[in-house]
């Protein structure tokens, strides 16, 4: 992982001898930012164009994975939710199957969602392909599945839920500020 180098230089120059550096400066809680003064450390990750290596990747993608396993865990309670959300957050679901017309909804809508979907699903599951960071952002493609618990609407106890998700986040102060997703749902099918 690059991250262990430049985040403590002395690392990288015992590791890398020719390669010298400076830490200057923080971009926000969990993010630093470490000048590299040898392109043949260029392998260390992506660079801005003023050529600092953005230690946000991993950090990012962390945080992103952290947030889908919270939200997949039925288990997983409130307080859990809350620490992996700004709280300003913004979700946007676009218009899908279950939600015809979309929803945007800030940090009380959804853990208001959050609950609801604990109360309606026996289990549920998000199988996370991959995740794309960059900086702040990060695209993510996931498969999510759950099963009913309770006769709801057009759903029946049993019936299996799935959908292929394309998201697209962004990360502030470790938690995530926006989450906008795109759920495409296969045909329902019931557990008869």
């Amino acid at each position: 992982m690059y991250r262990r180098y430049v985040n403590d230089i002395s690392l990288l120059h015992r590791r890398q001898p020719w390669v010298s550096g400076e830490r200057v400066g923080a971009a926000g809680r969990g993010t630093t930012w470490t000048r590299v003064f040898d392109d043949r450390y260029s392998e260390a990750g992506p660079r801005s164009k003023a050529g600092f290596v953005d230690n946000t990747v991993d950090n990012t993608e962390d945080i992103v994975r952290r947030y889908f396993a919270v939200v997949g865990d039925l288990r997983s309670s409130e307080e859990d939710l809350r620490g992996v959300l700004h709280g300003d957050v913004r979700v946007v679901e676009h218009p899908n199957a279950i939600t015809p017309r979309g929803a945007t909804r800030d940090l009380a809508q959804t853990v208001a969602a959050f609950h609801a979907g604990k109360a309606l699903l026996s289990n549920q599951a998000f199988d996370v392909h991959e995740v794309i960071a960059a900086g702040d952002r990060a695209a993510v493609r996931a498969t999510w599945s759950g099963r009913v618990a309770v006769d709801a609407g057009p759903f029946h106890a049993g019936d299996v839920l799935t959908a292929e998700i394309a998201g697209f986040l962004m990360v502030r102060e470790d938690r995530v500020l926006e989450h906008q997703t795109f759920d495409c749902y296969r045909p329902f099918r019931s557990s008869d």
